[in-house]
């Protein structure tokens, strides 16, 4: 028997994609279902796999992987396809990823599969987003940073001020990131489309 613990901030969903698996999979017993991470750990539930949305309501659930992979396994359910953010849940302990978006009987053998220690990607695009080396431009925390402060509105001179370098830093970080798109077949303009690149990869957030 597999026991399943369902963590996701929208109580329709986790309770419904509970309620469907119980139904077609009685190899399966659902043992918790909660609205955050914290709030599992305080059951005594000891789930088998635990199946995780990515956003939850205090933000992205990528701290939390780490804790949970100490005691289960844990099956991403989101419907995030960036590949930033799947990348770094998996690098941290995820076992795989099931989209929202998948019919039940792939979600069903997702979970098999990470109770049995494999890892598990629900579909081609799924897996294009996790192994795909041109998916993604590889950017420097650094470059992030900067990045995320002209998101922010700020100017090259908020920028520099902001992460205590010259502006002649920041420009080069900038060219640096937008030679890093165009090697993976982007032709990005100004800093606005440098930073919608980054926010579609995923190393931004959505505003």
């Amino acid at each position: 028997m597999i026991r399943l613990a369902t963590v996701d901030n929208h109580e329709v969903v986790r309770e419904g994609v509970a309620a469907r698996i119980s139904a077609v999979a009685p190899q399966i017993e659902v043992v918790a279902s909660t609205g955050t991470v914290e709030e599992l750990l305080a059951l005594d539930a000891e789930p088998t796999v635990v199946l995780l949305d990515l956003w939850l309501e205090e933000g992205d659930s990528l701290a939390h992987i780490p804790v949970l992979t100490a005691r289960t396994r844990v099956l991403l359910y989101t419907t995030e396809q960036r590949p930033v953010p799947l990348r770094a849940a998996v690098s941290l302990g995820a076992s795989g990823l099931s989209l929202k978006s998948d019919p039940l009987d792939s979600v069903v053998e997702g979970v098999g599969s990470v109770a049995a220690g494999e890892f598990f990607c629900s579909g081609a695009l799924a897996h294009a987003l996790l192994t795909d080396q041109r998916a993604v431009a590889e950017l420097s925390d650094r470059q992030v940073e900067i990045l995320q402060a002209l998101s922010d509105g700020l100017d090259y001179r908020g920028v520099a001020a902001l992460l205590d370098c010259s502006q002649g830093a920041v420009k080069t970080h900038l060219s640096r990131v937008r030679d890093k798109f165009e090697a993976i077949g982007h032709q990005p303009g100004n800093s606005h489309h440098l930073t919608r690149l980054a926010t579609e990869q995923g190393y931004l957030q959505r505003s």
